[in-house]
């Protein structure tokens, strides 16, 4: 049995299974070359921005942020659209 993924959820000890992400170090290097990225991971893997956080909270990186946003405005009236 595999004791390095203690400490995850289910679901997120389960991508990394299916990403074949067994170690601790494999995991923080696939954040950081983005493989592991809400936006771009396979979206069959149901990895999104609570998986994101908790994984960064279990290596202890800093909390990662959503860019906010970009409100729409009216080009005549500059109002929200």
């Amino acid at each position: 049995m595999n004791y390095e993924l203690f400490g995850l959820s289910n679901r997120v000890r389960n991508i990394c299974f299916k990403m074949g992400l067994l170690e601790r170090e494999q995991i923080a290097a696939a954040i950081k070359d983005g493989r592991l990225n809400p936006k771009t991971t396979n979206s069959m893997l149901l990895y999104g921005w609570k998986a994101h956080i908790e994984l960064h909270k279990w290596l202890g990186l800093p909390r990662p942020r959503r860019a906010k946003p970009r409100l729409k405005m009216c080009p005549h009236c500059g109002g929200k659209l």
